[in-house]
């Protein structure tokens, strides 16, 4: 059949201008701290972009109460080259090539400055090129004409190698303490970054007259990890890495793992970094890895709630980080990348849920940084509780590293793709079923034997490396952990995707394990039922 045919004279055209409904809405719906964060994110791009050897500087100003109301954020990037203001105008068209940039999609922008205001002007000056202002005037928005005209400026209205992006008409009151706060966790660890390369960030607001400077918080900074994390033997955090060729470009990955001594259901979970930018924290969903079902291994569950995991994406082209378009305010469930991610902090976080699950005080709080600032009674009451009358005396008996303890200034890096991280894993989860058998037997005669269990479970802080004998009712022979076998199932797609339906599942591994315990159950009430029947 063929597929060409006879055409008569053209009879109209149509359009295929884009509507600025979409943008509108886009813009209705776009949080403060999503578009400040944009307009962020497209300086610290033109600043790599434009090799600036200096320091950067970022100042926002803030008139709430103007005549219009109005925000201006003044930067020394470098100015915006001629060649680059297209992709302030247009829709989808990317504005930075550079490798390891964060301003992949030039909608991001006018997204981000129209659900702040409806008038805004661009004013930059790129050296060698003649300083000009770029104007989108009140009512654009609204209008159905797409063209943007550019002025010129005087050279004293604006210093070389600086923009000013000033959004007037501001259309909601914005919580700009609230925003400081945010700016500098989102953006602390690429600001640590420019600074142990020699250059210097200021970041700094006046909200109607009120100055502030902003000082970068980077929560898997090493001062801040040592504050936070427990550094329980065989759990203490650990960094395992991933290289890998992504669809535009070499991308690395750093998991950084670890446990907190006490639950927290506003922190947990998982925290991604797309080339040093943070785009989504505290995450406990299925796209990394949570479930939903008793039976997960990592669930939005009090049991999970100690983890936390630093996930460092770094990639030469920002479209091979899944965050989530175009505001990266979010993971991208259907980015190739993200079913990758999921699979290996599945993996990496299994033997640390296991061990969080049943860990209590006496297992974690010892192996923090305020441990050691912990009155000695307290330490004492945390091991044995407040009402062991010797509590203190056999604090004090026991070895110092456990009663002095401070955690360590580096942590322990492994790559992922390896034989040595395979094994790793292995014994973390032997390890993880034994502690937790010797933690709940503890539970069940008391804290009588909490030296031998401190034994057990961290032998080498002991002079005897942990050869002296504990009690007996610790020994290997009375703590049986669960007999398992690791196998590989292979299934037809029909038969998993039929075995995910049965059980609400879109995890391949819950659903085969809740088919093969139902089997198990049923087979054992068989078995019963036979036994009765023979009597």
């Amino acid at each position: 059949m063929s597929t060409d045919v006879a055409r008569g004279k053209k009879l109209f055209e149509l359009s295929a201008v884009p509507a600025k409904e979409i943008l509108r809405n886009k813009a209705s719906v776009c949080p403060p701290i999503s578009a400040i964060c944009e307009i962020f994110d497209n300086v610290f791009d033109n600043f790599d972009e434009n090799g600036a050897s200096s320091d950067l500087s970022i100042s926002v100003v803030v008139r709430q109460q103007g005549t219009p109301p109005s925000i201006s954020i003044a930067e020394n990037s470098g100015g915006i080259p001629r060649d680059r203001l297209e992709p302030l105008v247009r829709l989808g068209v990317p504005s930075h090539s550079i490798k390891g940039a964060i301003g992949t999609w030039g909608e991001g922008f006018k997204v981000a400055a129209f659900a702040l205001g409806s008038d805004v002007d661009v004013r930059t000056y790129h050296p060698g090129d003649q300083p000009i202002s770029v104007h989108f005037a009140h009512g654009w928005l609204d209008s159905k004409e797409w063209s943007v005209p550019v002025y010129e400026l005087s050279g004293d209205t604006i210093r070389q190698r600086s923009t000013e992006f000033v959004i007037r008409y501001l259309k909601r009151g914005i919580d700009w303490s609230e925003i400081m706060r945010d700016i500098a966790v989102i953006y602390g660890h690429k600001i640590r970054g420019y600074e142990q390369n020699g250059r210097r960030i200021r970041l700094e607001f006046d909200i109607d007259g009120q100055r502030a400077l902003v000082k970068p918080r980077p929560l898997a900074s090493v001062d801040a990890l040592r504050n936070r994390y427990s550094f329980p033997p065989e759990f203490s955090p650990r960094i395992f890495n991933v290289d890998m060729d992504g669809e535009y470009g070499s991308v690395s990955i750093k998991f950084l793992v670890g446990l907190t001594a006490r639950h927290s259901g506003e922190s947990s979970g998982i925290y991604l970094y797309g080339n040093g930018r943070l785009f989504a924290r505290a995450l406990r969903s299925r796209a990394v890895g949570y479930g939903e079902s008793g039976n997960s291994i990592l669930r939005d569950h009090p049991s999970c709630w100690r983890i936390h995991c630093y996930v460092f994406i770094q990639a030469e082209d920002g479209r091979d980080v899944p965050w989530q378009a175009p505001l990266k305010d979010g993971i991208s469930e259907n980015h190739y990348l993200t079913p990758r991610i999921r699979h290996t902090l599945k993996e990496i976080l299994s033997p640390y849920s296991r061990f969080a699950k049943v860990a209590k005080a006496a297992e974690l709080v010892p192996y923090t940084m305020e441990w050691s600032e912990m009155p000695i009674e307290d330490r004492a009451e945390t091991l044995f509780g407040k009402d062991c009358a010797d509590g203190l005396e056999r604090f004090r008996a026991l070895p110092k590293a456990i009663k002095d303890f401070e955690p360590p200034v580096e942590l322990e890096s492994i790559k992922y793709d390896g034989v040595a991280c395979e094994r790793l894993l292995h014994d973390l989860e032997k390890h993880a079923k034994y502690s937790a058998a010797l933690i709940r037997k503890r539970d069940e005669i008391g804290p009588s034997i909490e030296e031998d269990l401190l034994r057990a479970l961290n032998p080498r802080a002991f002079p005897d490396n942990g050869t002296r004998p504990t009690d007996p009712r610790l020994s290997k022979s009375k703590i049986k952990s669960p007999l398992t076998r690791k196998l590989v199932l292979e299934l037809r797609t029909s038969y998993l995707d039929r075995l995910k339906r049965l059980f609400h599942t879109d995890d391949d591994r819950e659903a085969v394990i809740h088919a093969v315990r139902r089997v198990a159950k049923a087979s054992r009430r068989k078995g019963r039922t036979a036994a009765r029947e023979s009597k």
